[in-house]
């Protein structure tokens, strides 16, 4: 039972989630809906279960009503999750709750009351301040609001017996990832087990999930002993047994009926019949049986699945990727054709080469990263593709063709720069030979073991052993069969030594030439002699130290590739050229590396390398707290390659010509040799006559021009726009013409755009629609071409597309984890074991599940999985649930009463009620939303479904019996709302705990809204004698060394002016002791500002220990199928903890827990604690205080002394 196979081979072909069961029947979850089936006796397969559900869309956590009638469900069949309930006997489901809150989770039933009846279980964090804090409620079947319990923030509850004999067992201090995403996690939130009202197992090290109350004892899923697996305790604590001995998958998503357990494990469902020291679960082969819909082949749109566009030399046509396969698309009419549309293989980078009739992409057809060259339709006929460099690349981030189409450069994901040479149109001497099939054979596994190995090793073109599909039992579906069903692919063989020179090797050459002086930090030296490429799969031009280089960009003549080399600190960049074609590859350094210098380009003509650069210092002041800053850094520069090139920008002793620009002698003509004078090259350089903004996507274009986006300046919350709700703030595309001296705006609210490969022509992309437009003025009916993307008719496979994505993702993750070693897990040996559980799956929700298990076996925060949606429930209910930012109690007669319009923000546009200044006052009753009347008992929340930002009509009786009607536009999320709301109250409580004495300032993240809030109260709360500093949930970003710097100022002195206060020196910093508060939902970089409390000494941290996840992320991958991960890339060491914080957190100083029983009786534990610890540090140490005018030196004028005469000699 505990192996692989013992775990993963069932009859089964389904992927069973989320089971309960009662009686003899089991309900689950699998292809994004319920399912009920017999549940099987032991040693039987059951009959065929039947689909409860038929709405296709993620659903979860069903569980059986006490009388087994009933069964409730989350689904998202809304916008957001919500508890719907069915009939076991068949009928449409009814939804229960409208609390728009995306963490509802459905957690049983209540016992029967005297008169029969039971409620749903249910944990949401609506109408609270932060999504960790999600309370128990008890939801009637009726439906309505609910009632809250009074436990606090609770993650799990189980309840049995009624009155006085009721027991509640309650799991709190959970962090939101189930165990499972996240394995051997050891850190703050593993959980705390409360059985009416005392603590459980308190010393038990392991991720808690899942309690239940079976018989007379405690079960829950736990990993203490390495693996998840069922344990049982007695109500006190005592008789630790475990039942389950699972050694190779999780046990996750347990359930009970009140005497078994049932839970999901390994792909499969199992059973322990009952809690004995020596139970056994058993395996429940499940039968699905049915047409499997979620693997069917399915037509996409194509306008929401382009991944990549190359545009071809007039701009004629382009080449499309779209969902990882290649298409090529004339753009005013004629059909499209598949370039490289094989099932199960995924193609990126698109690059045209040239006029040369080719393409070049990046394709993962042999299980690693390769280029393959294939022939564009009007000149192919039936030539095979060519494929280069396979194993030989890692993961290609960037791909750049010469203009001559004979060189490709390609920047790697471990900072090589690699020259990849295009063989001729003809190579005699290539061998053709069927490609490996990927779906069905898993390549990737031999590169993988390759990698953790300690090098990657060119993969063999030889067929490796098959894996998935083959592996488990099951036949290729049709299309799967890989590049063979496809045509043959020539392989370029190697010329000479087939070194692993991905895998760091020296290079052949010397270190290159730098006619600008010696090689900078952030590279190592490489290069090797132009000739040796001939015949190499790559030749290293360069490698960095300090991540990837980017931007690649060839010459016009081919002969130079620019590109920008990653620097220190991982912000600074450099532009760098080299020449290429010589004896020897020679690199220059444009820039000197003090700055951020991207995206470098040669114009059309090769007089000039233009570079956009974050090199402006010209300090903007921040109008609260007096600090300066670089909003506006950035603009593009150009560089003349010669100094005998005039600068387009310079004066000339004639003076410039009456239209302005360049004389014509100077405007320069077309496309010849690149000369580079690297003597003074970077003194010349010069900026654009354009404003300093935000710019991206330079490129050069025909005419020697230049064409760019203009981002507007907006803040990180998007406040500064004019409408709150929509922040997209859409780029302007703009052309500079420097023969001109002009520039001219082509069209604005651009979403991206690619030229063509001789600058005539853009194909743009705005809101998923493409228009090929002139390059050098704004297009007009005449000269715009719409390209209808309809033509391209691709069909998705899902079984195939989740193979790849798979692989892929194992592949990412090998390549960019933070430890090279992979924190001793055998990477490849986890691909395997979660592999064949990819048959199974037959949802985007059920694809990413596997996929997070697999990551959750790096042990490691931040690897994350966010699934791909389609079909997403019917297109009318995603709508956003409509919310008033106001508190109702039901009367007894039945109506819906405001009992509190929550005062909000007026600093935050989002924290405003929509009743405020409504003329609406507290105890009004809401009779009716638009035109319909309030439900007594449903109350007004079903009528406000699909409202959230659109305009509604409420009708009012005042208390007074007056009629009011207004109109009103409801919130989408009224979280930012009751968040003010909560500190408000938080402050109060401080100032009421402390005599006025002490500050309060809470931190919700460390990004833009955390230090937002920060400063939004920093001057008032900073002038109290002692601050709390409150870190709770604060869920991480990157700015805790800002909030670092300004706690730990000291005053130093004062500034008195007369008819004032005296102000500190330095400003705004704390006047006393300064005490923090932190919890297990202080997470990511708020595990790292209270580690630096800390060891700053800054003050005592009071609370709990933090979440321990330091092992931060930079950025999404994409896969194929749509889905996004993350790779733990950034890890956090410091002193004193070394690598400790990560998977421990840190810990308080003084420990103080909020029990249950103290959220019901109302007892603030961690705010009275960190008060009392402020004013006993006050007592001892007072705060600083201004000297008054005491001592104040004399400046009057001292009386005039008599004269000294002296006795003559």
């Amino acid at each position: 039972m505990g192996t692989v196979s013992d775990e993963s081979n069932s009859t089964a072909d389904a992927y069973p989630r989320f089971p309960h069961m009662h009686g003899d029947s089991l309900c689950f979850v699998a292809e994004d809906d319920l399912w009920l089936a017999p549940l099987p006796a032991p040693g039987r397969t059951s009959e065929r279960a039947w689909r409860l559900t038929a709405d296709r869309t993620q659903v979860g956590h069903p569980r059986f009503s006490p009388n087994g009638d009933l069964i409730a469900f989350t689904s998202w069949r809304t916008l957001d999750p919500e508890i719907h309930l069915l009939p076991v006997g068949g009928g449409p489901a009814r939804q229960l709750t409208h609390w728009a809150s995306y963490d509802t989770r459905v957690r049983g039933w209540t016992p029967p009351d005297a008169s029969g009846e039971s409620r749903v279980l249910a944990v949401s964090s609506h109408n609270q301040p932060f999504s960790h804090f999600t309370w128990s409620y008890t939801v009637p079947t009726a439906g309505g609001p609910g009632e809250q319990l009074p436990w606090g923030p609770v993650a799990d509850i189980a309840v049995s017996g009624a009155g006085a004999d009721r027991r509640t067992l309650l799991l709190t201090g959970k962090a939101p990832h189930e165990p499972a995403a996240w394995k051997r996690y050891r850190g703050g939130a593993m959980g705390k087990l409360w059985y009416h009202g005392s603590r459980l197992l308190a010393d038990l090290e392991g991720h808690l999930d899942c309690p239940m109350l079976v018989g007379d004892r405690v079960a829950f899923l736990s990993d203490h002993e390495g693996v998840a697996n069922l344990y049982s305790c007695r109500p006190d604590g005592t008789e630790l047994w475990r039942h389950t001995d699972h050694d190779a998958y999780y046990a996750r998503h347990a359930a009970t009926d009140g005497r078994r357990v049932v839970y999901q494990c390994g792909g499969g469902l199992w059973l322990v019949d009952e809690l004995t020291p020596g139970s056994r679960p058993r395996r429940l082969d499940v039968r699905l049986g049915g047409p499997r819909t979620g693997r069917r082949p399915y037509q996409v749109r194509t306008a929401a699945n382009v991944d990549a566009l190359a545009v071809d030399t007039t701009g004629r046509a382009s080449a499309v990727c779209v969902r990882g396969a290649l298409y090529w698309l004339t753009h005013r009419d004629g059909p499209a054709r598949a370039l490289s549309a094989t099932t199960g293989v995924r193609v990126r980078l698109p690059e045209m080469l040239g006029d040369t009739g080719r393409i070049a992409y990046v394709t993962d057809a042999s299980g690693e990263d390769a280029i393959e060259i294939a022939y564009l339709p009007r000149a192919s006929g039936d030539v095979a593709p060519l494929r280069l460099a396979t194993g030989d690349l890692g993961h290609v981030r960037e791909l750049h063709a010469s203009p001559d189409g004979e060189l490709l450069a390609a920047a790697t994901h471990d900072g090589r720069l690699l020259l990849i040479e295009v063989p001729p149109p003809t190579a005699p001497e290539a061998r053709e030979e069927p490609a490996a099939p990927p779906a069905r054979q898993e390549p990737a596994t031999a590169g993988l073991a390759a990698g953790a190995a300690g090098g990657r090793q060119p993969s063999s073109d030889a067929t490796p052993q098959a894996h998935g599909a083959e592996a488990a039992g099951h036949e290729p579906a049709a299309g799967e069969a890989g590049l063979a069903a496809a045509g043959p692919v020539v392989v370029v063989p190697e010329a000479g030594d087939a070194g692993p020179s991905a895998a760091g090797s020296e290079s052949d050459g010397g270190v290159p030439g730098s006619a600008a002086g010696e090689a900078t930090g952030g590279e190592e030296a490489a290069g090797r002699k132009a000739g040796d490429a001939a015949g190499r799969k790559a030749m290293e031009v360069i490698r960095s130290v300090n991540g990837p280089v980017r931007d690649l960009a060839f010459s016009p003549d081919s002969q130079w590739l620019a590109w920008a080399h990653p620097g220190i600190g991982r912000s600074l960049t450099q532009i760098k050229i080299a020449k290429l074609g010589v004896e020897e590859v020679t690199i220059i350094d444009v820039t000197d590396g003090r700055f951020e210098d991207e995206e470098p380009v040669f114009t059309s003509d090769g007089r000039f390398l233009a570079f956009l650069s974050w090199r402006g210092f010209d300090p903007v002041y921040d109008v609260h707290t007096g600090d300066l800053s670089f909003p506006l850094g950035c603009r593009p520069y150009l560089v003349p390659l010669s100094s005998a090139t005039r600068s387009p920008f310079a004066i000339t002793p004639e003076g410039r010509p009456a239209a302005g620009g360049l004389d014509p002698d100077d405007a320069g003509g077309e496309e010849g040799a690149v000369q580079v004078e690297a003597e003074g090259l970077g003194s010349r350089v010069t900026p654009f006559p354009v404003a300093a903004s935000k710019y991206s996507s330079l490129h050069p274009v025909a005419g020697g021009g230049l064409v760019w986006l203009r981002w507007p300046i907006s803040g990180a919350l998007g406040e500064t726009f004019v409408n709150p709700d929509d922040t997209s703030g859409k780029p302007t595309l703009e052309h500079f013409d420097p023969a001109k001296n002009k520039r001219t705006e082509l069209t604005d609210d651009v979403d991206w755009f690619v030229p063509s490969g001789d600058g005539t022509r853009l194909v743009v992309c705005e809101d998923e629609e493409l228009r090929a437009v002139p390059a050098t003025e704004s297009g007009d009916s005449d000269s715009t071409v719409h390209v209808d993307l309809r033509r391209i008719v691709h069909t998705s496979e899902p079984a195939a597309e989740w193979r790849q994505s798979f692989n892929e993702a194992g592949r990412i993750v090998r390549d960019y984890f933070w430890e090279p070693g992979m924190g001793g897990v055998d990477w490849p040996a986890v691909l395997d074991q979660y592999r064949p559980l990819v048959e199974r799956v037959a949802s985007p929700d059920e694809f990413a599940d596997l996929l997070w298990e697999t990551l959750g076996e790096l042990g490691t925060s931040h690897a994350y999985v966010t699934p791909a949606r389609r079909n997403e429930g019917p297109a009318h209910y995603q709508r956003a649930q409509g919310l008033l930012g106001v508190n109702f109690s039901r009367t007894r007669e039945g109506s819906w009463q405001v009992t509190r319009i929550l005062p909000g923000d007026s600093s935050d546009s989002r924290a405003r009620s929509p009743l405020a200044g409504s003329g609406v006052r507290e105890g009004a009753v809401l009779t009716h939303v638009g035109g319909r009347p309030v439900d007594p008992v449903a109350g007004p929340w079903p009528l406000l479904a699909g409202t959230g930002g659109t305009s509604v009509e409420l009708a009012f009786t005042e208390e007074d019996g007056r009629q009011r009607r207004i109109a009103v536009m409801p919130l989408i999320d009224d979280r930012p709302l009751r968040y003010q709301d909560w500190v408000t109250r938080r402050r109060e409580l401080v100032r009421e705990l402390s005599g006025g004495r002490c500050g309060y300032v809470h931190i919700p993240d460390m990004g833009g809204s955390g230090w937002a809030q920060f400063n939004r109260d920093l001057r008032m709360e900073f002038s109290r004698q002692a601050l709390i500093v409150d870190v709770r949930g604060n869920a991480g970003g990157n700015i805790s060394e800002l909030v670092i710097e300004k706690l730990s100022r000291t005053i130093l002195g004062w500034d008195l002016t007369r008819h004032a206060q005296p102000v500190s020196y330095t400003s705004n910093a704390p006047r006393g002791p300064v005490v923090a508060v932190a919890d297990e939902a202080t997470a990511s970089d708020g595990d790292m500002i209270t580690a630096a409390f800390r060891l700053l000494k800054l003050g005592p941290v009071v609370g709990g220990r933090t979440w321990g996840g330091v092992v931060g992320i930079t950025g999404e991958h994409q896969l194929a199928d749509d889905t996004d991960i993350t790779v733990p890339m950034n890890a956090a060491w410091f002193d004193t903890y070394g690598w400790t914080v990560e998977n421990r957190g840190v810990e308080p100083d003084i420990e103080a827990v909020r029990s249950p029983i103290d959220w019901a009786e109302g007892r603030s534990v961690v705010l009275d604690t960190a008060v009392r610890v402020a004013l006993d540090l006050l007592e001892r140490r007072p705060a600083a205080s201004p000297p008054g005018y005491r001592d104040i030196p004399d400046r009057r004028r001292p009386p005039l002394p008599p004269r000294t005469t002296g006795r003559p000699d």
